[in-house]
């Protein structure tokens, strides 16, 4: 039985619109729209057009987008996240939040092959109580790596980017560049890393249930029930993970008790505000790409939607600019590009659609740009991403 996965959630006009209907896809026309809905050009999505048995049809068909529904599958890899305030999702799907202040690491391999570690900050308009990630550090075969916000990569002290659609070897590593996100691989270990170079990590190991790791993102042998073994819970687990002196840091609690604040912000906004952030949440999670993909995966909605919550009631965001007595970290050629516009920004319910499209795609549905115009106010372009400005 087929259903329909709709490819970018939008529809393709003869004027190369990409914004409007659900139910359709043109495969033809120009490069702009490809662009907008994420595919290099026409022969690339003219794949897809032949495997619908659209082959005498071409580049050129407008038809609905009817993928078979054994195209999406569970991902061979299994992966751990870290998104958000933090939110961390371990290999074995435990969920839970961290909001310690430091470097952490992430995962490492027990034979120290290979090591992956997470420097958090302070983060949230309203608390700043909150942590989120600012950058990671691989460190496989004597290489020592840190991919920080903006695309930028700190190796042996100089900073430089990997261009889009590019590739670039250090050692045995290998760092691509695909739909602006790093993809980082270590060697023949079959283990990738993932950074978006703003807001999420992601570290997959090459098979299920295999154990041998250790870390925030546990131990991987498919038993969620004993990730936080030896503990009294996610506070002591996350806070034995520091890396350095943990005096130095501002972990959380052993005990857990972080105070309302910092683990109910809804709470403490008005109902009016409640009302807009559960609005916006929705009407991304409710695009008929993501309502779709929802639909035939595992992957939990109320999840999404209460990450997506809880940092909009935090006051978390990217972009905007930043106060004067705050650093910030700019994207390439950020101040020339701005002028006099209005400052891009990216809040929690964007960063959720960004997180939700990267894991679709990991269940081999094609996610394209477009759900970005599919709100309002619209989600940042990539292209935004890559010149705005972010504040810890």
């Amino acid at each position: 039985m087929k259903s329909l996965l709709f490819l970018a959630g939008m529809l393709a006009t003869a004027a190369a619109s990409c914004s409007s209907g659900d139910t359709t896809y043109m495969c033809d026309n120009l490069n702009t729209c490809w662009s907008e809905l994420g595919f290099t050009s026409c022969d690339e999505l003219k794949y897809l057009c032949d495997i619908q048995g659209l082959q005498n049809r071409g580049c050129g068909a407008v038809f609905p987008v009817d993928i078979d529904e054994s195209t999406i599958v569970k991902p061979e890899m299994q992966c751990c996240k870290v998104y958000g305030d933090p939110h961390i999702v371990t290999y074995d799907g435990k969920k839970y939040d961290y909001m310690g202040s430091c470097s952490y690491i992430i995962s490492q391999d027990l034979n120290s092959n290979w090591k992956v570690y997470g420097t958090y900050k302070a983060c949230g308009d309203r608390t700043k109580q909150l942590s989120c990630i600012v950058s990671i550090t691989v460190i496989f075969d004597n290489e020592v790596v840190q991919f920080l916000r903006m695309f930028r990569i700190n190796y042996r002290g100089t900073e430089f980017s990997v261009p889009a659609g590019s590739t670039k070897y250090l050692g045995q590593m290998r760092i691509e560049n695909k739909d602006f996100k790093y993809y980082i691989y270590l060697g023949n270990t079959g283990v990738r890393v993932m950074w978006d170079g703003m807001t999420q990590s992601e570290t997959c190991l090459p098979s299920s249930c295999g154990g041998g790791v250790e870390g925030m993102c546990g131990n991987a042998d498919c038993n969620p029930d004993n990730e936080f073994a030896g503990f009294s819970g996610s506070s002591g687990f996350g806070n034995s993970w520091v890396v350095g002196d943990p005096g130095l840091c501002d972990m959380e609690p052993s005990d857990g008790n972080l105070g309302g604040l910092r683990t109910r912000p809804c709470d403490y906004v008005s109902s009016a505000q409640r009302t807009e952030f559960r609005n916006r949440c929705n009407a991304i999670l409710d695009l008929s790409v993501f309502a779709n993909c929802l639909g035939q995966t595992t992957l939990d909605r109320d999840v999404y939607y209460d990450n997506c919550m809880f940092d909009s009631c935090s006051g978390l965001s990217l972009g905007g600019g930043c106060d004067s007595d705050q650093k910030c970290e700019d994207g390439a050629g950020a101040g020339a590009a701005w002028g006099a516009a209005a400052k891009p920004v990216l809040d929690p319910a964007c960063m959720m659609g960004l997180a939700l499209a990267n894991d679709c795609s990991g269940w081999g549905a094609v996610i394209g740009n477009s759900w970005r115009n599919g709100v309002y106010p619209v989600c940042p372009s990539d292209d935004n991403i890559a010149t705005m400005r972010v504040c810890p």
